[in-house]
């Protein structure tokens, strides 16, 4: 509850488009995260009486093609 390292409110937004086999032996995916390239702290670690602190951020936004195959 310190007041130096309130975080606002915010949302994320991810997504993922896959594209699958019929006989379901591989597929291929399209994914983001964080699309809107929100910025916030995750972590925050100081010393209140030398009034230093070090704010640990978010991953940036993120992409990429993740491609599978199944074998048995």
């Amino acid at each position: 509850n310190n007041p130096l390292t309130k975080v606002d409110a915010y949302t994320l937004v991810d997504g993922r488009l896959a594209l699958s086999s019929a006989d379901g032996d591989w597929d291929v995916a399209l994914w983001a995260k964080n699309l809107t390239d929100e910025e916030y702290v995750v972590e925050s670690f100081g010393d209140a009486f030398l009034g230093s602190w070090t704010l640990l951020f978010n991953t940036p936004r993120t992409y990429g093609i993740t491609a599978s195959f199944y074998w048995q």
